[in-house]
């Protein structure tokens, strides 16, 4: 268990921007991830957290560890429900413990932020803990049905960047993204010039 007791206020202090990559469902927000990790790896710097990539079967990418696990539970497996989606609970907890375990990665990815993490369950209490203990780039995905919500709730005080995808053109919007993090990820205290909303590109 996580302790999510924090000081909104303090947690900008010394931190890297937070980068939201927002748009409708299906738009390619966690290809874009999946594309911009394969970049930083390649060039050296070290990616952690969870992605939730789709297709036929849904799983979970550990990304440290380079590992998938399915959705799907097992036979007589404990379930959590996400959505439409009966998850394998072990496999869950792997994922949340993956965002924990990696926070001293150069960049940490949470894939995603939606309703359940609105209501304060799913990965919520790992993203308000990383979002405070972190050194790191925190980058999320949310879908743009509750992004102002989430950043009413959560943005006030922080530096924060948008990224819209507007089409389904991950490889190119992963580009921009590497372009920007690696001017920037191998220099401590990189931030915007006052808490808000940046549009990278």
């Amino acid at each position: 268990m996580v302790n999510i007791d924090m000081n909104i206020e303090k947690v900008n202090q010394g931190k890297k921007p937070l980068i939201i990559i927002t748009g409708e469902k299906q738009c390619g927000k966690t290809t874009t991830c999946s594309i911009l990790v394969s970049l930083l790896k390649d060039r050296g710097f070290s990616c952690g957290g969870v992605l939730s990539p789709g297709g036929e079967t849904r799983r979970f990418h550990l990304l440290n560890s380079d590992r998938y696990l399915p959705f799907s539970p097992g036979r007589n497996e404990k379930t959590v429900s996400i959505g439409k989606f009966r998850i394998s609970a072990r496999n869950f907890d792997k994922a949340k413990e993956s965002i924990i375990d990696d926070l001293t990665e150069d960049v940490l990815f949470i894939d995603e932020i939606g309703l359940l993490e609105m209501d304060g369950q799913g990965f919520y209490p790992e993203f308000i803990y990383a979002l405070e203990k972190r050194s790191n780039f925190l980058i999320l995905t949310c879908r743009k049905s509750i992004l102002s919500l989430f950043i009413a709730r959560h943005c006030s005080f922080l530096n924060y960047f948008l990224l819209f995808l507007t089409e389904r053109n991950s490889d190119t919007y992963a580009r921009q993204l590497f372009s920007f993090l690696n001017g920037s990820v191998s220099k401590p205290g990189v931030l915007p010039p006052k808490p808000g909303s940046f549009r990278l590109f």
